[in-house]
């Protein structure tokens, strides 16, 4: 009872009133103005851009191969004119080399998550990239083929060619 009359009987009308005003704009005043950025599908991703190999680490004929792009150091292969562009219409382009080579390609999965890729070099070439991770500004996979008789697999990450 002592504290409802000491608040009731104490002047606080006009500070008190403020106080309660300015602590109800703030959190009207703090509605962020940006929507949620729309996620683009895999389809809208890979065919954005020609990538190029940013990392890969691969196995042939039982010999380790590595490349960074931009490294130092360490790399047993060239990587760094190599690009594949992806086309709406399930067409593209290998470019390796200034040697460019056309592909087709299709999901092999609902989930978007597995390629065949049919590339045309010397010989029909089919390459499996599975367990792709897509984002605005990188493609994960792990990759297969078998090129007259010798089996490849790797892990590679690709970035936009600028």
């Amino acid at each position: 009872i002592f504290f409802t009359y000491k608040l009731t009987s104490m002047k606080l009308g006009h500070p008190f009133t403020l106080l309660m005003v300015c602590f109800t704009l703030s959190f009207i005043a703090c509605k962020k103005d940006d929507p949620k950025p729309v996620e683009k599908s895999p389809v809208e991703i890979l065919t954005s851009h020609k990538w190029q190999i940013d990392e890969i680490r691969f196995l042939q004929e039982n010999i380790p191969y590595y490349y960074k792009r931009g490294a130092s150091g360490g790399n047993n292969i060239n990587y760094d004119s190599e690009y594949i562009k992806f086309n709406t219409d399930k067409t593209g382009e290998r470019s390796d080399n200034n040697l460019v080579y056309p592909l087709t390609w299709d999901f092999i999965d609902a989930e978007k998550t597995k390629i065949k890729i049919l590339l045309q070099e010397d010989k029909m070439l089919t390459v499996i990239w599975e367990n792709i991770i897509y984002k605005e500004k990188s493609l994960k996979y792990s990759e297969y083929y078998n090129k007259i008789g010798t089996n490849s697999l790797a892990v590679a990450t690709r970035t936009p060619k600028p």
